[in-house]
């Protein structure tokens, strides 16, 4: 079987109990496919009997934008870094391609809400940080015209390039941890509710920035966007994923069409509102199960 670590592909054989490796090659990024499938996954925390997801499963073609949804607490979070690579699964196994996935590796970008950038460092230099292991034998000439073009692509004036985060906005941080994730250029891009500490105005600009990045690459990435916020998934989402709160698993799925798309400004769809609807009603039920199911064990703890 083939698995994928870091820049490489690994083909291993198991044999009488050992792993051989048959053969080691350098991962290409060019001709990465950026499908993810999730199947059969499972999670819980290292000393935990509580599991977080007991059978989670997806499928994610190449270039697709799709939204996880759900409240606070129902492992959105835990579910990206899964996919990162940043937690191994339980059970079961999350394939990119139709490889089995393995470890963080530069294939996958991922911009958390905290922004992730190095306070010591200038802008530029976090950017061009990130840039350097994805294209180590660039120039360093080159690699600052790159970080110089991704400011400036994410809205940015030039001197934003020798400040340090300290100096910039929370909107202004969260474009340069945007602009450092598609500077290296990895197909899967991984967002963790990167514009939930944003006022409304910061918000609804960043979400419009981000759409046209997507759009605009060639070719699109595959973006795994964290939210708690419906009416955020229906303006940005290709494809929806509820996550329970109960069981934690995906308790419903849906594609977005461009008819049941969100449109700013506009809230006379008809279209979108029944799928808004749907979905609110789809968290709605799922919490109502679990405060029922809760009632019940602690009716049974009575009992003993």
């Amino acid at each position: 079987m083939s698995y994928v670590d870091k820049t490489y592909i690994i083909t291993v054989s198991i044999k009488e109990r050992k792993v051989i490796v048959l053969s080691e090659k350098k991962f290409n990024m060019d001709t990465f496919v950026n499908s993810v499938s999730v199947k059969n996954v499972g999670f819980c925390y290292k000393g935990s009997e509580k599991r977080i997801f007991t059978n989670a499963n997806m499928e994610v073609p190449s270039g697709q934008f799709c939204c996880l949804l759900g409240q606070s607490g129902c492992g959105k979070s835990t579910l990206l870094r899964l996919i990162a690579g940043l937690e191994k699964p339980t059970n079961g196994e999350i394939f990119f391609g139709g490889i089995p996935h393995r470890g963080p590796g530069l294939e996958k970008g991922v911009v958390f809400q905290d922004y992730g950038l190095y306070p010591w460092m200038s802008t530029g230099k976090n950017i061009e940080l990130a840039i350097e292991q994805r294209y180590p034998k660039m120039s360093k000439q080159e690699k600052e015209e790159k970080a110089k073009t991704w400011i400036e692509k994410v809205g940015l004036k030039p001197e934003v390039y020798n400040m340090l985060p300290k100096e910039l906005s929370g909107g202004m941080r969260q474009r340069c941890a945007i602009a450092r994730a598609f500077a290296i250029d990895s197909p899967i891009l991984l967002m963790d509710e990167p514009f939930g500490a944003l006022d409304a105005v910061t918000r609804s600009n960043l979400q419009d920035m981000l759409l046209e990045l997507w759009r605009d690459a060639n070719p699109k990435k595959t973006v795994f966007f964290v939210t708690h916020d419906v009416d955020e998934s229906l303006l940005l989402a290709e494809r929806i994923f509820v996550i329970g709160q109960g069981s934690n698993d995906i308790v419903f799925e849906t594609k977005v069409s461009d008819e049941q798309r969100l449109v700013r400004g506009r809230d006379d769809n008809l279209k979108t509102i029944e799928l808004r609807n749907e979905l609110i009603h789809q968290i709605n039920e799922d919490v109502q199960s679990m405060a029922e199911q809760n009632e019940r064990n602690e009716d049974n703890e009575k009992q003993i």
